[in-house]
């Protein structure tokens, strides 16, 4: 009995963090507790990536979710740019989002091309890693509402505000179920031979 109560005190105490991780745990994850940020940060590996370097190809399923620690990346969509993305931004958060998170449905595409800009420092989780610690409703909750704010902030710091709309534009499409994208896509076809003529 005294070997159990021990380990139900110690799972209790909640994890020491270094100063770093205190900031990044109040700036970014707020919504996990330090337990569940700690479990979710010790997942993780921190990888510096080189100018030029895709993070995701459009198109093309990303088993891994990235948060930025430092530097910027480049959202392109067709080729054409849609957002930046700098310090606090999940930039393909939405491909795990639309999965509710689980490792059992298949990743969908991406919807654009994620390129860094100049050294790119950040934490990069792989999927099945994840799965161990979002198999916890509480945790996926708290998951969502992480990159939820962290699509809040972006969206009120953009600078130039224009692409908000645009932005707008992508979720609701990445969100949309198939059928919807596959109406709206021959919409927009329809409208461009209208056009044409």
């Amino acid at each position: 009995n005294a070997g159990m109560a021990t380990i139900l005190i110690l799972d209790m105490i909640p994890p020491t963090l270094t100063e770093e991780e205190e900031e990044l745990h109040i700036d970014h994850f707020a919504p996990l507790t330090r337990k569940q940020f700690k479990t979710l940060l010790d997942l993780g590996r921190r990888e510096i990536f080189t100018d030029g370097t895709e993070l995701t190809h459009e198109d093309k399923p990303s088993h891994e979710l990235f948060f930025i620690l430092d530097g910027a990346v480049d959202m392109t969509h067709g080729g054409v740019f849609t957002s930046r993305l700098r310090r606090g931004g999940f930039p393909n958060w939405m491909s795990f989002q639309r999965t509710g998170w689980d490792p059992e449905i298949d990743m969908p595409n991406s919807y654009g091309t994620i390129s860094c800009t100049g050294e790119v420092n950040c934490i990069v989780w792989d999927r099945d890693d994840l799965k161990t610690v979002l198999v916890d409703d509480d945790m996926r909750q708290r998951m969502n509402h992480v990159v939820t704010e962290s699509l809040i902030r972006r969206l009120l710091h953009t600078p130039d505000s224009a692409r908000v709309q645009d932005y707008i534009g992508v979720i609701s499409h990445a969100w949309a179920d198939v059928a919807v994208r596959q109406h709206r896509k021959k919409a927009t076809l329809a409208l461009k031979r209208t056009k044409r003529v």
